[in-house]
């Protein structure tokens, strides 16, 4: 440790020049370098250092700071790496013959004598291609330490049974109750359910071999999928969609653990068949066909289930081992509870100092060190600590070794054979051949579908993140688990495991010169020496679960023993970094792009963080369990912090920096659906029941929509029937993110006036100007944004540009998408584009607004992916704050003759002004007693979060003109366009349905029954427009579009959509030889799928240039020849 921090020291002489970086932890850090003999792991340097790095690497510090954790990253995790030997030194017995091969690798997907694709074999052979057997199934453990100076006997060491009765046993008092300590930083069971995965996960100790490790050495997520091919494929549907039997899992010791982890391991069971769903419908290459068009048992459909299916456990086990790194050691270290989002990445590729290039992918052999380690039984709360007494009983009366009549259990009686005894029972209940019906915690299976139930699953897990773990340390462990741990120290002995002092010697700890340096307690420690004489005796596996715990601190969040906390570091980065699945096989080739970016953080994907703190858990809970986890819960957030300690920290510190975060939140428990909530029927008695009734008449959705209170609601709009949702995100938004029940009346109407009425001049209001201004923005754009092909650049000094020359463009990212942006910022708000030479105070790019305004529409209006949620309000958030301080700085400019002036000078320096100043000032005029701050959030509602939708209805009309094949022959006419772009809608609409929430007691067309108040239902815009008859339009009545299904703000007003959209699309059109770019650029890139959020409907999907997925067209390229009028 020395070493690295001596290291550390040198790269960051330059950063240490900033004087907010010299911190207390930085000069205790320095000190320590100058007085290396005082070093040990009490003075918390290791923790100091994680605290540096992530304060250095925190979403807002500098770039500098950064760079400098990214350094300090690199020397750390190579550190921590090298802690321990690859390949290991010793191993308990025999290695098996590398030249062994799996049934899965004889089998390899392959093609011209190529892999198509990496994958994980069901016995972790070949992860090391040069020792095929190294970490594998089935492989004898490590030997890390070897212990040469640990002189007692095994004979003369202490009775197991004396060692947990006077150092592990929590103690009773007079009543018989065992004393709980509960842990010290409100760390909740759902933590140590993901531990109890994690250990399962890379120990499996052979009933018969103790020497054995039946599992592999991997996080390879073997609790789920198994170890061998006989359980892979035991769980797996093989029926060409890659997925696995609904809420199956091959591992039954997991049965034996508290149900919380079985419900999380269903989670990752649940997220593979989602994945899998996913690589299916996305079809990224091309080459994947529906399962029904595939002939039953045929080796085409059975290498597509493969395929599938090994891509989606790549990306399933990535996800495990992000939620390893993100929410496990962000709770180890405590970086949740301070609220950092950085995270010690121990995948990335990186160099030494000597630039020799940091080991990754080259295996891993876990050792019997950690083994013991990792046996954390002091941390069951007293809730699962009553839950195992109860099911370790009816398993030992169900095996016939006690018979307790109803009474308790001495359990100081439990011999190792009765234990035995009732694991095997237990056990033998539970094969591969039943695992359809394997149950826990009380759940049943679904009859049809196999499937438990979402709330209670949910249930499960919300219980488990409000159940405050125990502690660490001495005299902690519940009795019920004596025979366990008595069976754990003879196994430690029969191994040969060092000393802890040789054990922390290996890290280059300072070793213990006494029991009372290594337990503080006086009477632990007087009962160790008592026990063991002499400190370096004190075996390992009873050292470490006896040690003094550390106390809660920045960088120290579960608070372990303090040599468990400095290896336990080292075992994970070594768990990850080694496996080459995680790290050079790591690729959007294996993974797919899709499988690739669901792996990264929001504030990668998407630009914000999600609320989670650098935790990936969350994902999972809106991913798989939308009904049961509303957005913002603390609960999803933070499922390993349990709410009533955390949110008492999250106050105390906005209280300490002035800020708002835990109101953003809601801390408590969400009241999940009693009944089979998101299930679709028109049945009344089981709407009554719990599911969501479906709107499918024409008429039906028509009269929902027409009767919903539409956003700003006046006097005018009393009477409306039902609420759409719409105004509570708006007003999230308007409100900066806080979670609010204000009411705010949002009066539109005169705002939309004055917006529908003005034109980009000031010399008059003709309607004629409006649509100049637009046809005259698409040729601005096509001039701007148009590519050529080679030809087109041999004329004069390679400028091109002659008539006849071929042009492309992105219609939809260069024009139509830009359209609306350019709009609102040159004619509304006066927004300036950023550039790179801009100085004025912009703050992004055309490219980047057009972005966040999608975002906003996609928050409000579109909102069916819960695990997008926060990051996508977040973004909104921010642009309407940037939306608001233009504005409001522009009308309190027109309030003065000395803000005048500078208005003036303001329109000169930044020409977006010029336009939107006159509007501006229209508005002040009519604003009456309302402030600019409120003008600002009405002109944002009124022109902003529709844009997208805009753009997104133009390009549904230009995909549906264009033919698939030649050029555009008919020209569509503006009188023409209504009813063209009509049946557009109807067969490809804007959004496939929308959820409404009755206000009051009602009939609609097509229901049999009333519909109650606060009655929920989904409108499917699809199945309307199926079930429209042959009078449609005299349903729809003149001037109208049918039902959109979108907000009537902005250009998606029928005012303003019927006076420009026909004539921006004519103008499109107008382009000589128009037609589709070549190849699948002249496609929007889509796939359609049932989404569950949207309870079955069918939605169509965008795949954007950088694979993400969204509700709105990205891309389409259209080809033409030059026009030198018009460019």
């Amino acid at each position: 440790m020395t070493t690295l921090v001596q290291i550390i020291k040198e790269k960051l002489q330059d950063v240490l020049k900033d004087p907010e970086l010299v911190t207390g932890d930085l000069k205790t850090l320095i000190d320590a370098v100058q007085h290396p003999d005082s070093l040990n792991d009490r003075l918390l340097l290791q923790e100091k250092l994680f605290v540096l790095m992530t304060r250095l690497g925190d979403t807002n510090a500098s770039p500098k700071q950064k760079k400098a954790a990214t350094d300090l990253q690199a020397i750390a995790v190579d550190f921590l790496y090298k802690d321990l030997p690859h390949p290991p030194g010793a191993y308990l017995s025999a290695l098996a013959s590398n030249a062994s091969t799996t049934t899965a690798t004889a089998n390899a997907p392959q093609e011209g004598g190529y892999l198509k694709y990496a994958y994980r074999a069901a016995d972790a052979s070949n992860y090391n291609p040069l020792f095929p057997n190294f970490g594998a199934a089935r492989q004898p453990y490590a030997r890390t330490v070897p212990s040469t100076s640990l002189f007692t006997p095994i004979n003369t060491l202490p009775d197991p049974g004396l060692v947990f009765d006077t150092l592990f046993r929590r103690p009773k008092d007079q009543n018989g109750k065992s004393k709980f300590d509960p842990h010290p930083s409100g760390v909740s069971s759902c933590f140590f359910a993901l531990a109890d995965l994690i250990i399962h996960d890379i120990f499996n100790t052979n009933r018969k071999d103790w020497s054995i490790n039946d599992n592999s050495s991997y996080l390879d997520l073997s609790v789920l999928y198994g170890s061998s091919d006989e359980q892979v494929n035991a769980i797996r549907r093989h029926d060409g969609t890659g997925r696995l039997l609904e809420d199956v899992f091959a591992d039954n010791r997991l049965l034996l653990m508290p149900p919380a982890t079985c419900a999380l391991l269903v989670l990752f069971s649940r997220n593979h068949n989602f994945i899998a769903q996913k690589i299916l419908n996305i079809n990224e290459r091309g080459n994947l066909q529906s399962p029904s068009s595939l002939t039953s048992n045929s080796s085409a459909l059975k290498s597509q289930d493969d395929e599938i299916f090994h891509r989606a456990r790549l990306v399933n086990a990535a996800c495990y081992i992000k939620i390893i790194l993100g929410d496990y050691v962000g709770a180890i270290l405590g970086q949740v509870r301070d609220r950092s989002d950085w995270r010690l990445d121990t995948l990335a590729q990186s160099r030494t100092l000597g630039h020799d290039v940091s080991p990754r992918g080259e295996g891993n052999v876990v050792s019997i060190e950690f083994n013991l380690l990792y046996r954390w039984h002091a941390t069951l709360s007293e809730k699962n600590e009553k839950w195992t007494e109860e099911e370790f009983k009816d398993a030992l009366e169900a095996a016939g070794c006690v018979d307790s009549k109803g009474g308790e259990i001495d359990w100081n009686k439990i011999t190792e054979a009765d234990f035995g005894k009732a694991a095997w029972k237990v056990g033998s209940k539970y094969t591969m051949q039943n695992v359809k019906e394997w149950t826990f915690g009380g759940l049943e299976r679904d009859k049809e579908t196999g499937a438990f139930s979402s709330e209670g699953i949910a249930q499960i897990l919300m219980d488990a993140t409000e159940d405050v773990a125990g502690a660490y340390g001495a005299r902690r462990i519940p009795e019920v688990m004596k025979v366990i741990e008595v069976m754990g120290i003879k196994q430690a002995r029969s191994w040969g495991a060092c000393s802890m002092n040789e054990f922390r010697k290996f890290f280059g700890l300072k070793p213990y010169s006494s029991f009372d340096e290594w337990n503080s307690d006086k009477s632990v420690a007087a009962a160790a020496k008592a026990l063991y004489r002499d400190i370096d005796n004190l075996e390992l596996y009873v050292g470490l679960q006896a040690e003094d715990s550390k106390k809660p601190g920045p960088g120290a969040g579960l608070c372990p023993g303090y040599t468990i906390s400095r290896a336990i570091l080292a075992d994970a980065v070594c768990l990850t970094r080694g496996d080459r699945f995680l790290t050079v096989e790591c690729t959007t080739y294996n993974l797919t792009t899709y499988g690739y970016r669901t792996l990264l953080p929001s504030t990668q994907t998407m630009g914000e963080q999600d609320g989670s703190y650098g935790g990936n858990l969350t994902r999972l809970f809106y991913r798989l369990l939308p009904a049961q986890y509303p957005v913002g819960s603390a609960l999803a957030h933070f499922p390993f912090l349990a709410p009533s300690t955390f949110e008492t920290q999250m106050k105390q510190i906005d209280q300490e920096k002035g800020t708002k975060e835990a109101a953003k939140y809601l801390w408590s428990r969400p009241q999940v659906p009693a009944g089979p909530a998101g299930k679709l029927t028109n049945e009344p008695e089981k709407a009554k029941a719990g599911f969501e009734r479906v709107i499918t008449s024409y008429e039906g959705a028509r009269e929902i929509l027409t009767e919903t209170v539409p956003v700003g609601v006046t006097s005018q709009h009393q009477g409306r029937v039902w609420s759409s949702g719409y105004e509570d995100r708006i007003k999230n938004v308007l409100g900066g993110g806080i979670w609010t029940k204000e009411q705010k009346v949002l009066d539109l109407d005169f705002v939309r006036e004055l917006v529908e009425g003005h034109v980009p001049h000031l010399d008059g209001l003709e309607e004629k100007r409006l649509r100049d201004y637009f046809v005259d923005l698409v040729w601005r754009c096509v001039g701007a944004k148009e590519f050529a092909n080679a030809d087109a650049y041999l004329g004069e000094e390679g400028k091109g540009g002659e008539k006849g020359h071929v042009r492309f463009l992105d219609v939809m990212k260069d024009l139509v998408n830009l359209i609306p942006v350019k709009w609102v910022c040159e004619e509304i708000a006066g927004i300036p584009f950023k550039r790179d030479s801009d100085g004025d105070g912009s703050v992004w790019t055309e490219e980047e607004l057009v972005r966040r305004f999608g975002d906003v529409c996609q928050y409000i209006f579109v909102n069916n992916t819960p695990e997008e949620d926060w990051p996508l309000r977040e973004s909104s958030v921010k642009l309407f704050k940037y939306f608001s301080e233009h504005v409001v700085d522009q009308i309190k400019q027109h309030a003065s003759w000395f803000h005048a002036v500078k208005d003036t000078k303001d329109i000169i320096m930044s020409p977006n002004r010029a336009r939107s100043t006159a509007f501006l000032h229209k508005l002040v005029e009519r604003k009456g007693v309302k402030t600019p701050e409120e003008l600002a959030e009405l002109l944002f509602v009124e022109t902003v979060i529709t844009a997208r939708h805009w753009s997104q209805a133009v390009g549904h009309v230009l995909d549906a003109i264009l033919p698939k094949e030649g050029e555009v022959k008919a020209k569509i006419s503006t009188a023409e366009f209504k009813s063209f772009a009509s049946n557009v809608f109807a067969q490809n609409p804007i959004v496939s349905g929308v959820h409404r929430t009755a206000l009051q007691d009602t009939r609609v067309p097509g229901v049999n029954e009333n519909i109650v108040t606060g009655e929920r239902v989904f409108v499917s815009f699809i199945d309307a427009y199926k079930s429209r008859s042959s009078n449609a339009a005299k349903i729809s009545g003149a001037g109208e579009y049918g039902i959109l299904g979108v907000g009537e703000y902005g250009l998606m007003s029928p005012k303003l959509f019927d006076v420009l959209t026909p004539h921006v699309v004519e103008a499109i059109l107008s382009l000589s030889n128009l037609k589709r770019g070549p190849g699948q650029s002249g496609k929007f890139n889509k796939f359609t799928e049932d989404t569950q959020s949207l309870n079955g409907a069918p939605q169509q999907i965008y795949i954007d240039a950088v694979g993400a997925l969204k509700p709105f067209p990205d891309s389409l390229v259209i080809e033409y020849t030059a026009q030198s009028q018009k460019v």
